[in-house]
């Protein structure tokens, strides 16, 4: 969408054009073609992030069910499920491990730590995250048990993704610009007015002068 001083530059590139300074209004029209152009690329860059992440989520996941671990579909995970999870494995859920062999973890996506290793048992301090999974992350070797805490959008992963999926709040600057364009926009047309108005107004007299010049000439 456009904004108020997108809007009042292509009004003033069309006019330039239409009033024969081509080569100006051209410029105009030609910056601001560019730059919704840009803006197009980096929306659309956004949308296709949110669907790498979306694909990058495992589709099938280990779950224990009646006794037995079984392959379910990765929608079908609860919050309570104890999982299985082995090397190659994308972690389907946010979760606690419970028990763990010679587990490490790919966690570029989520933290600064590439590989990290895991295993069960209480922290001593409250960042560490060595005991538990997160959804998106690759198991890269041994294999664990692990209590799914959080899934789906629920999840650090999910969130992270469905934020980029949504409509980004403005910015103070974006708000700040948006409001100043709309003065902007305010002022001109009231200027467009006011000049209309004395056009309208002299133009007038002008055309009374003359009309009574022509009788008087013609009495």
């Amino acid at each position: 969408m456009l904004e108020p001083l997108s809007l009042i530059l292509l009004v003033a590139g069309v006019i330039s054009i239409v009033t024969g300074d081509t080569i100006g209004g051209s410029i105009i029209v030609l910056i601001l073609t560019i730059s919704i152009g840009l803006d197009t690329v980096q929306e659309g860059h956004a949308v296709r992030t949110a669907e790498i992440l979306r694909r990058s989520v495992a589709l099938k996941a280990e779950v224990k069910r009646d006794g037995v671990f079984q392959e379910i579909e990765v929608e079908g995970v609860v919050p309570g499920d104890v999982l299985r999870v082995r090397a190659g494995d994308i972690i389907p859920a946010d979760a606690l491990i419970l028990q763990s062999t010679a587990l490490t973890a790919g966690e570029a996506a989520l933290t600064a730590n590439p590989t990290r290793a895991k295993h069960p048992g209480v922290t001593a301090e409250a960042d560490d995250t060595s005991n538990a999974l997160f959804r998106g992350s690759v198991a890269q070797t041994g294999e664990a048990i692990a209590l799914a805490v959080k899934t789906g959008p629920a999840s650090v992963f999910g969130a992270a993704a469905s934020a980029l999926a949504q409509a980004q709040a403005r910015t103070p600057f974006e708000r700040d610009l948006r409001e100043f364009g709309l003065v902007i926009a305010r002022l001109t047309l009231a200027l467009v007015l006011v000049v209309l108005a004395v056009r309208v107004v002299f133009g007038g007299r002008c055309w009374i002068r003359f009309f009574s010049r022509w009788r008087s000439r013609s009495d």
